[in-house]
């Protein structure tokens, strides 16, 4: 009896155990993703339901700890109770985070529940002195001694907590680090399966033929993707329509197939269609015109759909699976261009006789490259648009540049004349004068002196417009600039009954800046206070420096404060007071509304900014910001 082998039928190891390969690596490759990802969506359940939720209690218990040593000391400086309420709305916060921490604590380890522990001791000491200051038990005299102490322990709970947060990082990092292994090793056994599904279906004819049709597919789709690509690129960059729709053209009918194409686009003043870019073999010419009125053109713009045209005659677009066709007929797709149900013309592909017929997913693919046709002409034509916009606000910024500069010549040169004999009359040049004519006289100036800086803050608006803001940096004793400018408007302040104070510590940095830029910024904000603050009011000047959350960015900056008690400035208008011209529409005092512009303007020019804090009946304060090293220039330039 003759064997297998004898009588040359393959043996079941060749005809089936590639099969069996294939299948074994199939359901690998279902049960291998299976098990990385319920692997990886416990570790992800873990960090969302412990480690962060963590982090986020670690992060109230750190805000609570600030909020409390904040509201202690507010209620020592002041004794005003109601920081006793804040001080106990974070006490009681940090209790509820620490009650919620513990337990994903001991879910995370040892190391976390001890640093938990520490955080409970610690919130004890510090509560114990606090709550005995509160209950009269310990005189603020003695607390206050105490302060150092008191320090020490916020250092060291903020100190825990900053352990805390970083064993919580690390241990996040941790996990996500297990998820990208855990995926990687997911993504190297699916990569090993798959090459041995493929190794097995070599051995399988059907497969390989397979293999190769997708294969052929994915390279067009490629080719497909690569010309959508180009086409996208060309309209990202570019700023004249015809450099784009000739790329367009062209990478539609490489996309396509085809050969020849053509973009067209109506001209609706001339009642024209105009040939705007061409490719590939066809008889139409760039720049080429004909009648709009009864075109194709008319026809696929008022229906906004493809138009399939055989031999000059519209024909039915191909229904979708519809196999290929070799027909004798010239073969035209027509797809409209229309971007905001505005028709902008069509995008015309053509197949020459004994070419295959388009099919709908031609048709699928036109529709894109017109879709980013019409996007082109769209963008081109607001790029135009705003270009003209820009020369047109350009021309009006210089145009009032130089009204501004020649008003404020005009008017500033008799002003200073009128100042300057103000100054005689007052000097007693005319035989002296009697305490009412000298005080007249003062008031003659100081109305004078306040025209010349609302005319030079005119200026400097238009310098800044015109990028021509000059600045003169160099050492500036912010002190000493904030009290020579306090006691420039203590008399202003004094004529009206309001007191004026200034709060200025003993050490202040020295730094980089333009000092008759501050004691401009300076000017119009103490200007402002007094002018809003009624009478018997009162007007604080601060100084501080260091390092504060309010800061515009990090590093280490100088703060100036001017606080009045005036009528405050509504939530919803705190920032458009900083626009020119504006000006608070519940105060019945009006100013010319530019010195808060010019105030904000100066102070970015010199890297720093000016912000507000103001609540309605009770009083505003102005904060300028001011770098302790210099800024780099921005829009503005400084001085040679």
């Amino acid at each position: 009896m003759r064997s297998k082998e004898e009588s040359g039928a393959l043996p079941w190891q060749t005809t089936r155990l590639p099969l069996l390969l294939v299948l074994l690596s199939l359901l690998a490759l279902v049960a291998v993703p299976l098990v990385i990802r319920d692997r990886v969506a416990a570790v992800r359940a873990e960090m969302s339901q412990v480690s962060e939720p963590a982090l986020q209690e670690v992060d109230r218990i750190q805000l609570a700890i600030a909020l409390e040593a904040s509201a202690t000391r507010g209620y020592l400086l002041t004794g005003d109770r109601t920081f006793l309420d804040r001080y106990r709305q974070a006490l009681d916060a940090e209790e509820r985070a620490l009650a919620r921490l513990l337990p994903l604590a001991r879910r995370l380890g040892p190391a976390f529940v001890e640093r938990v522990d520490m955080l409970q001791a610690l919130r004890a000491r510090a509560t114990a002195s606090v709550d005995s200051l509160i209950s009269g038990q310990l005189p603020a005299e003695a607390y206050v001694a105490r302060i150092p102490v008191e320090q020490e322990i916020i250092e060291e709970r903020a100190l825990t907590a900053n352990q805390l947060t970083g064993l919580l990082a690390r241990a996040v990092a941790a996990r996500v680090a297990l998820i990208e292994e855990t995926e990687r090793l997911g993504t190297g056994l699916t990569i090993l399966l798959v090459l041995f599904a493929l190794i097995a279906a070599l051995f399988v004819e059907r497969l390989g033929a397979r293999y190769r049709s997708a294969a052929a597919r994915f390279e067009r789709r490629a080719r497909e993707e690569a010309a959508l690509r180009r086409a996208a690129q060309a309209v990202a960059s570019a700023s004249t329509v015809d450099e784009v729709v000739h790329r367009i053209a062209a990478s539609a009918l490489d996309a396509v197939g085809g050969d020849g194409a053509a973009v067209n686009r109506i001209d609706q003043e001339q009642e024209e269609v105009r040939v705007a870019a061409v490719a590939g073999d066809t008889e139409q010419s760039v720049g080429a015109r004909f009648p709009y009125r009864g075109s194709i053109t008319e026809a696929v713009v008022t229906c906004l759909e493809p138009l399939l045209v055989i031999d000059g005659r519209a024909a039915d677009l191909p229904a979708p699976q519809a196999a290929s066709r070799q027909d004798g007929n010239d073969t035209t797709l027509v797809v409209p261009l229309v971007y905001a149900d505005e028709p902008l013309g069509v995008l015309e592909l053509r197949r020459r006789s004994g070419r295959p017929a388009f099919r709908a997913e031609d048709v699928a693919r036109a529709r894109t490259f017109a879709d980013l046709a019409a996007l082109a002409f769209y963008k081109v034509a607001l790029l135009q648009q705003s270009e003209q916009r820009r020369e047109e606000l350009e021309r009006t910024i210089e145009s009032r540049a130089r009204l501004i500069r020649g008003f404020s010549h005009d008017v500033k040169n008799p002003l200073s004349a009128a100042e300057g004999y103000a100054q005689l009359l007052e000097e007693g040049i005319a035989n002296g004068l009697t305490d009412a004519q000298r005080e007249s006289v003062g008031r003659i100036r100081r109305s004078i002196r306040a025209a010349v800086r609302l005319i030079d803050d005119l200026l400097d608006i238009a310098r800044a417009e015109a990028r021509e803001l000059r600045l003169e940096h160099g050492p500036v004793d912010v002190r000493r600039t904030v009290a020579e400018t306090v006691e420039e408007f203590r008399a202003a302040a004094e004529a009206k009954g309001i007191l004026l104070e200034t709060q200025l510590p003993a050490a202040v940095p020295v730094i980089e800046s333009d000092e008759g830029r501050i004691r401009q910024i300076l000017g119009n904000l103490l200007s402002n206070a007094i002018r809003y603050t009624p009478r018997e009011g009162r007007v604080v000047v601060r100084v501080a420096s260091g390092e504060d959350r309010g800061a515009p960015g990090a590093g280490q900056w100088v703060a100036v404060s001017v606080t009045d008690t005036g009528p405050g400035i509504p939530r919803e208008q705190q920032e458009s007071i900083f626009e020119e011209f504006k000006r608070v529409d519940t105060i019945a005092e009006r100013g010319a509304g530019i010195g808060l512009s010019i105030s904000r303007t100066l102070a970015r020019a010199l890297g720093g900014d000016i912000t507000v804090e103001s609540e309605v009946g009770r009083g505003s304060s102005f904060t300028v910001w001011l770098p302790v090293a210099a800024a780099a220039s921005g829009p503005t330039r400084a001085a040679a």
